[in-house]
């Protein structure tokens, strides 16, 4: 066998073929496996068609939409994306500080005034049971790292063994302690 490259021709040596050939062997043998997915993950995001504004009841009514109509098709997952913790209120916006819903360890939780069922720190469970209910997979949208807001109210750190502030060396750690602002979101400097 012989291949022009850039207009010199060469021949192919023996060895060349031989990795050619294992490489060949190796990809339709990885592709009739049968565990590689025929299609993309399907599924419906609160993000598209409400941006950060979507309420539990708007949420559960998509959801029920796709269950209804596309579960049938493919689609499994209902995703509530982006600001789901954040204060539906004047002033508040998608860069805004000082709106989001954080407990006392600074963790984000969902506002329960648009999650209702989020009261007494249910979180998503009664949303997350609905959904699978109808047959569907739930997921959340969650930002790395800590808000802006825990670091500027400088909230204790949860050590999830004790349940209690993080302590090392006799000293508890803060949110300013690990949330240096010099390092936040670069999309979102303000309000995340």
């Amino acid at each position: 066998m012989t291949v022009n490259i850039h207009k010199k021709r060469r021949r192919i040596s023996a060895k060349e073929k031989e990795i050619c050939c294992c490489q060949t062997e190796l990809g339709e043998a990885l592709s009739n496996r049968g565990d590689h997915a025929n299609c993309p993950p399907r599924g419906w995001n609160s993000y598209d068609s409400f941006y950060w504004v979507i309420s539990e009841q708007e949420f559960l009514q998509n959801a029920e939409i796709v269950s209804k109509r596309l579960l049938s098709h493919g689609y499994q997952y209902v995703v509530v994306d982006f600001l789901w913790y954040r204060r539906k209120v004047p002033g508040a916006y998608r860069d805004s500080l000082g709106f989001d819903v954080i407990d006392k360890w600074g963790r984000v939780i969902p506002d329960p005034r648009r999650w209702p069922s989020s009261r007494d720190g249910k979180g998503f469970t009664e949303v997350a049971k609905k959904v699978h209910a109808m047959g569907l997979k739930f997921g959340i949208h969650v930002m790395r790292g800590i808000s802006t807001q825990a670091v500027n109210a400088n909230t204790p750190i949860l050590d999830i063994s004790t349940g209690r502030a993080y302590t090392e060396s006799g000293r508890h750690w803060y949110a300013k302690d690990i949330g240096p602002k010099d390092r936040a979101c670069t999309w979102m400097p303000h309000g995340s």
